[in-house]
């Protein structure tokens, strides 16, 4: 799918963010070779105590159409997110402490204005991470004629592009960028890039990219078993690994019935996990953990998969809307994907059937935004990614964000926690926060994590992968470069 809205403020989702991180520029960038690199800046100065940071607008930017990127228009673009997620609890928001007492958006505010040509943040406290969150999408520079003045979107196609690709043209399930050669990028970046989001093919997605010798495929390590490895190498492509940063988990809906009972959700998450630990289909394919935080993150302990229980709550047959994993149809062959997928929809059944509960499935996960948003549903497989070097700032999006992946944390204990290792500088303390986290969400069991993953480069052998910053997400392509002796 491709986004419907060039809106950064919705970047957040699968089929966005990887767009509009090419077409919009941040201040600043470490996917390039991973060193915090200007992009809409040129430069940044630091005040002794850390809290007073000057950007310094490079002159001659412009919008796709022309338009000149201004200090003035670098102000509106942050002023308007940080309007519309002043209650959101955000790490920038954070450190500007005004923000969530901002009641006009019309008012000036004192801890964000411009000097001269510089943009300058005066922070309550000292942001830890900033260049983390300044390249997010959702702080990408756009062009004030497309929201108006309650910085509401005015509509979803508005599209002046301040990065270093602009779209050239589109079509059902493709997106071409053309480079604009605007900042910083590897040798040969290329000069256009074909983004294809759907094949409509009844082969799979690694065949699909091998037949019409696609340069790049972003693929999940799960979809990678020994025969797909094979293919690829036979075929002369590479694989660049992402860390397995990504916990994979199923969420039950704290908040209406029959999921607002914790211990049946406990009970569920016992049996679901006791099931796929006894799967061959499961463990043969990946690790089973149970742990919210990622192996090597701050914060991961070891949880060892529960005992399925002895009694269950009956539900005498109660029927529940939930959304199960995508699937191939049954005429492409049978892949790792496929066998993880059927051992997970295997101990969800049966973990339902145990509990007397019948599922009113579906596997379509169109408008999944708005189905989180509204509530409507009672489980689904969904998943979401953490720093392992600092993990705080994706931890107070996920759950005290209303653009982040919303966890559910029925305890209310979470953003409690969050704010107390935040706020201390001792590396013991936060651990300890971090691990009271992740032992608070396996308690709960609203969200019961299964596994870890992490997304996989497969790309042809002309393609030079060695200045992505794997642990920055999504990619940016002017990091791809044609290899020396390939370029085109």
């Amino acid at each position: 799918m491709l986004p419907d809205s060039y809106d950064p403020y919705n970047s957040d989702s699968f089929e966005s963010m990887p767009v509009i991180k090419n077409i919009y520029a941040p201040l600043v960038s470490t996917f390039l070779d991973g060193k915090p690199q200007g992009m809409i800046a040129e430069s940044w100065t630091i005040s002794q105590d850390g809290k007073t940071w000057s950007f310094k607008i490079k002159k001659g930017l412009v919008f796709s159409d022309g338009t000149p990127i201004t200090p003035v228009v670098v102000l509106q673009s942050f002023r308007r997110i940080l309007w519309l997620t002043r209650r959101s609890g955000l790490a920038l928001n954070h450190a500007i402490s005004e923000v969530a007492e901002w009641s006009d958006y019309a008012a000036p505010l004192k801890s964000l204005y411009i000097d001269k040509d510089s943009l300058v943040f005066k922070f309550t406290t000292q942001p830890e991470d900033l260049f983390e969150s300044l390249e997010k999408p959702l702080y990408a520079i756009i062009n004030p004629v497309c929201f108006d003045e309650k910085g509401i979107w005015k509509e979803k196609q508005c599209l002046y592009e301040s990065g270093q690709y602009k779209i050239a043209g589109q079509a059902p399930g493709k997106i071409i960028l053309q480079n604009r050669h605007v900042y910083p990028e590897a040798p040969h970046a290329p000069e256009t890039v074909e983004f294809i989001s759907k094949t409509y093919s009844t082969k799979t997605r690694l065949d699909w990219a091998i037949e019409n010798r696609t340069e790049i495929l972003l693929s999940g390590n799960l979809a990678l078993g020994k025969s797909e490895l094979k293919k690829i190498s036979d075929a002369g492509y590479k694989t660049l690994y992402e860390p397995p940063l990504r916990m994979q988990f199923l969420r039950l809906n704290h908040n209406r019935a029959p999921f607002n009972d914790k211990v049946l959700r406990q009970s569920i998450r016992d049996t679901f996990l006791s099931l796929l630990a006894n799967d061959p289909d499961f463990v043969s394919e990946t690790e089973l953990n149970p742990s919210f935080v990622p192996p090597g993150g701050m914060g991961y302990i070891q949880i060892a998969p529960p005992a399925r229980p002895v009694k269950y709550p009956d539900l005498k047959g109660l029927k529940i809307k939930a959304f199960t994993l995508e699937s191939n149809p049954p005429d492409k062959p049978q892949t790792k994907l496929e066998k993880y997928r059927k051992a997970l929809e295997t101990a969800l059944y049966k973990t339902m059937e145990l509990h007397n509960i019948k599922l009113d499935a579906s596997r379509d996960y169109a408008g999944f935004d708005e189905i989180i948003r509204r509530g409507d549903f009672d489980l689904m497989f969904t998943g979401s990614g953490l720093s392992v070097q600092e993990p705080y700032e994706a931890l107070r999006m996920m759950f005290m964000s209303d653009v982040g992946a919303k966890i559910p944390d029925p305890s209310g204990l979470i953003p409690g926690y969050i704010l107390k290792g935040l706020a201390s500088q001792e590396p013991a303390i936060r651990k300890q926060y971090a691990e009271k986290i992740n032992r608070t969400i396996f308690t709960e069991a609203a969200a019961i994590t299964y596994t870890h993953t992490g997304l996989v480069y497969v790309y042809s052998p002309e393609v030079d992968m060695s200045h992505l910053n794997t642990f920055s997400d999504p990619i940016e392509f002017r990091a791809v470069s044609w290899a020396a002796g390939s370029a085109k």
